[in-house]
Parts: C-alpha cells; sequence; structure tokens
C-alpha cells in the first residue's frame, strides 16, 4: 500500500532572517533545518505574498539631469507630482535663480522655464528624464520646455521575487533583445495600490510553481544524513535586476513544497 506524502508549507518572514541587525529586508539569506521537512521536495509552489509598497519611485538610480552642464540630483524621498515640482524648481534654481518650474494637473506635464534660453540634459547616467515626461533626450536653445510626455512616478509596474530555490534561464525573465535580465525569478507580481498599502498576492494556475528535483536545496534534503540547516536566499528586485530598497520594512510569503513533480498540462 503506498502512503501519500502531503505537501509542508513554509512560512518566509524577512524578519527571520540570518544576520538581522546587519542585513536587509530585499535580499536576505534564511535557514531551515533538513529535520523540518519529511521528504525530498520536488516541487515548490508559491502560496501567497504579503508585502508592503514602501520603495520610492525616485531613487539614486534615477535621480540626476544636466542644467547648463551642471548636474543636478533630486533627494531619493516619497514625491507627488506636486511636491516633486517643489523639489524640482528648488534644485534647478542653484543653477538657474530665476528658473520656475510648473506642473499641469490636466495635462500631467511639467514645464520649466528661465528668462534666457538654457540646456536641459537628461541623457546622463540614472536620468530622471522617464519619470518627469522628458525621456532620456538633451533640450537646447529655448527658454521654456515642456515635457513631451506625462510624469511617470510608477516606472516600473511590477516587480520580481527571486530565490536560490530555482535556477538557470528556464526561470529567468529574458528582454526582447534576448539577454536575460533577471534570473532565479520566483514569482513575478503587479505593484498594486498607492504608496504605504499592502500587495497581497496569490497567484492562480501555474503561476509561481515550480519543478524544484534537482535544485540544490532538494538534493541537500535527499543526501542528509545528519540533521542540516539550509539556507535558502529571497530578494525582491525591479524587472531590470535591481535590488528593491524597502526602507527597513519587512515582508512575507508562503511556499509550498510537494513531494510530487508537478505536471504542467498544456493544450
Amino acid at each position: 500500500m503506498s502512503i501519500h506524502k502531503k505537501p509542508k508549507t513554509i512560512y518566509i518572514n524577512s524578519a527571520n532572517r540570518i544576520d538581522f541587525g546587519i542585513t536587509t529586508s530585499q535580499d536576505f539569506t534564511v535557514q531551515i533545518s533538513s529535520q523540518q521537512i519529511t521528504f525530498t521536495p520536488k516541487t515548490a509552489k508559491i502560496v501567497s505574498i504579503s508585502i508592503p509598497h514602501v520603495w520610492y519611485a525616485i531613487t539614486v538610480e534615477n535621480n540626476e539631469f544636466d542644467v547648463n552642464g551642471s548636474t543636478i540630483t533630486i533627494p531619493s524621498v516619497n514625491y507627488t507630482a506636486q511636491t516633486l515640482r517643489t523639489e524640482l524648481e528648488t534644485q534647478i534654481q542653484t543653477v538657474l535663480p530665476g528658473a520656475s518650474v510648473t506642473f499641469d494637473s490636466v495635462t500631467k506635464k511639467y514645464t520649466i522655464e528661465d528668462a534666457a534660453p538654457f540646456t536641459l540634459d537628461f541623457s546622463v547616467a540614472n536620468s530622471i528624464g522617464p519619470a518627469l515626461g522628458f525621456g532620456t533626450a538633451v533640450y537646447a536653445a529655448s527658454n521654456s520646455y515642456t515635457s513631451p510626455g506625462v510624469v511617470n512616478l510608477s516606472i516600473d509596474k511590477y516587480m520580481h521575487i527571486t530565490s536560490s530555490l530555482i535556477s538557470g534561464v528556464d526561470h529567468g525573465v529574458i528582454t526582447a533583445d534576448g539577454t536575460v535580465t533577471s534570473s532565479n525569478v520566483l514569482l513575478e507580481f503587479a505593484i498594486l495600490g498607492n504608496f504605504g498599502d499592502v500587495i497581497y498576492y496569490e497567484p492562480k494556475g501555474d503561476d509561481g510553481i515550480f519543478n524544484i528535483e534537482n535544485s540544490a536545496f532538494s538534493e541537500t534534503i535527499s543526501k542528509s544524513i545528519q540533521p542540516a540547516l539550509m539556507d535558502l536566499q529571497f530578494a525582491i528586485v525591479s524587472p531590470t535586476g535591481k535590488t528593491v530598497d524597502m526602507n527597513g520594512h519587512e515582508w512575507e510569503m508562503q511556499i509550498e513544497l510537494s513531494p510530487y513533480i508537478y505536471d504542467f498540462k498544456t493544450d
């Protein structure tokens, strides 16, 4: 008589990470004892995630531009379109004392003006141009520039959870040119709600299910004779593979481990 083994659910909380005081919740490692799992896991399934939306739209990766050859750096904090307008004007006036920045609440566009012609360069590294609607262009020979596009304080529309549970390009996210930008992707989730809201997500269907029978995690369990502590790494990254700053907040997820290989149905 065969005995059906039940899946085991693991509760992951970033607050339980190794070296809590010196590591961050956006990229961390937890330890699990092989004694807690009575079978060799062959499938991992994301049951749910709960993540506070506390990362800033403007960070050190998109907070710079040049005015008349001088670099302007916008501090990384949480902005609305109006508070960003105020900060832009303050910073630009360090180079152009008489300049003004206005925001049209109807068109959702910024206009930057001064008495004399000046140059705006959004082609620099870590450009804030796309967030302001200016793209990555250079604007010259005018005393007034209105952004061609609307303000965009939600550059990323979704995020990835990566994990050492899985590996290889089969679980990676690729761009249109075929390069892998983020590997070990356990789950992709949409950024819903506003800054400060909690994103709760339960994957449906095959989403968030991976066969892990050949993973280092499963191999360690299968070969463990004596109890062993196993490291599991998790991170929240942007679609371009850059780690997201959780600003000190913790997040959690539940993962179901199964002793059976998942049969992905095809049409």
